[in-house]
């Protein structure tokens, strides 16, 4: 048999994508008192990736990991009280639970932590989840090796990892893949004593037929229908606490639900492009996927054809030379923006304050539009969303492009109407002179700074978070992705 040591290079680190987790057990309100009862040591440090040191501290008896241990992905069995411990250790270093808002999956508890490295996960699997005696359990955490430098914390002994894999994998006649094929290689390896060793206790743990499966998947056989049935039967027809298990799978099941939005606003150059993908970066490595919705305020083939229309009926009816003579005349016209194509079709727009008005309600209409339906896809696919550009990009960019005479309320009222609500919205602020240094933008410096401040009466109006956009990357994307997932408990 291998040795503590050899078990402990076995089971090194495996960055793996989490599973989503919902709980029953709702730890914050019970976070002091347990300190109070000394289950936590209230002088311990606050900062920081809980180790598996501290994990194995922090508990009574033995957990068993299943997965890594470096501070990435950790995947732990546990008893009940157990558990409580673990969970208030986690929620102190500031690991939190995701909300109802996502997708739950019956029994694991996540718990995530968020900074400068990335997303840390601790998964807290309860042992009752099987339905077992406590007998057949309790041999599991008894035979597991602990770890020499984790008191508290072991891995499987070689046959309770393969019925662990069993349970897990023994229910498909498809090939294992390669991420598959390596977790068993590392328990079973080229030997069949891990094989007869498992073999001789699956019948208390009701996956003679899994194993089996398994077993022959792992060595390129392919399983019959009927066995693969019979492994899928078995676990179901003589595990206990089948009301409680039931309960349990209804809660995991993947129903459609409204998806998380998100929603990212600045100016061009405030570092919204970094945060959207440093964002996606830390969702993905907790399970969730995300699209990213984006769509120029004012911009699009639709409005391009109406624009074209009407610089055409504008040359036809020689009405170009006039208003472009109109400053000859003594009348002000507004400075045309530089990425206009046609000044003389927004000079002729703004001497109508009803043409301005209609002209911001359609540029309104057909900017946010595209985002609901972007949501909408997202629903159907189970994703979540983040807005480059959110509502108060269209609201600033309505008052600023139509609002020169008087505020465009019709095209405002219409884009939050048809704006997709978010569920956390940040507002990345930067200065003038930043703006400009970062990127080349179509605007004057002065136009910029106008912009500036039309972003930021908006923001209040709107509640929208504001963050400073100059601040060091590494830190706003800390600061972003833990206020999502705090966001997703509605």
């Amino acid at each position: 048999m291998p040795t503590s040591d050899s078990w402990e290079a076995v089971c090194s680190p495996v960055a793996v994508a989490a599973v989503h987790a919902g709980s029953k057990y709702r730890r914050v309100a019970r976070t002091e008192c347990s300190v109070e009862r000394g289950i936590v040591d209230a002088s311990a440090p606050q900062d920081g990736r809980v180790t598996l040191r501290e994990m194995g501290m922090a508990v009574e008896r033995t957990v068993v990991m299943t997965s890594g241990g470096d501070g990435v992905d950790t995947d732990l069995l546990c008893r009940a009280p157990e558990r409580e411990r673990l969970a208030v250790l986690l929620h102190r270093r500031g690991y939190r639970l995701p909300g109802a808002r996502l997708p739950q999956r019956s029994w694991t508890e996540q718990w995530v932590r968020f900074d400068a490295a990335g997303a840390s996960v601790v998964d807290l699997n309860p042992a009752e989840r099987w339905g077992l005696p406590p007998h057949v359990v309790d041999g599991l955490f008894d035979r597991a090796r602990l770890l020499p430098d984790a008191a508290g914390v072991a891995v499987p002994a070689p046959e309770h990892a393969l019925i662990l894999l069993a349970r897990r994998y023994g229910r498909s006649r498809a090939p294992l893949t390669a991420k598959q094929r390596r977790k068993v290689a590392r328990f079973a390896g080229g030997e069949s004593r891990a094989w007869d060793d498992a073999a001789a206790i699956a019948g208390e743990w009701h996956c003679l037929a899994a194993l089996q499966v398994l077993r022959d998947r792992f060595h390129g056989r392919l399983p019959g229908r009927l066995e693969v049935l019979r492994a899928a039967a078995e676990q179901g027809a003589h595990s206990t606490g089948r009301v409680k298990r039931l309960r349990s799978m209804v809660k995991g099941l993947s129903l459609v639900h409204a998806p998380l939005v998100v929603g990212l606003s600045g100016v061009d150059g405030s570092g919204k492009s970094t945060q959207i993908e440093r964002l996606r970066s830390a969702l993905d490595a907790v399970g969730i996927e995300t699209s990213v919705a984006w769509r120029p305020v004012g911009h699009g083939r639709t409005l391009r054809k109406v624009r074209r229309s009407a610089k055409r009926a504008l040359a036809l009816a020689g009405r170009s030379g006039a208003v472009a003579r109109s400053s000859d005349t003594g009348l002000v016209a507004p400075p045309a923006l530089t990425w206009d194509p046609n000044p003389a079709t927004r000079q002729l727009r703004e001497r109508s304050a009803a043409l301005t008005s209609a002209w911001a309600a359609y540029v309104a209409v057909s900017t946010a539009a595209p985002y609901r339906l972007s949501v909408l896809r997202a629903r159907a696919k189970g994703k979540a969303v983040i807005c480059d550009r959110a509502q108060l990009d269209l609201v600033a960019h309505l008052i600023f492009q139509y609002g020169t005479a008087r505020r465009p309320r019709l095209a405002i009222a219409l884009a939050g109407a048809l704006f997709p609500a978010t569920d956390a919205a940040f507002y990345l602020d930067i200065r003038t002179q930043t703006a400009v240094e970062r990127k080349p933008l179509q605007y004057t410096e002065a136009e910029v700074d106008r912009l500036l401040r039309i972003y930021r009466a908006e923001r209040i109006r709107l509640g929208v978070r504001e963050l400073d956009g100059e601040r060091p990357p590494d830190d706003l994307a800390v600061a972003i992705a833990r206020e999502v997932w705090q966001s997703t408990n509605g």
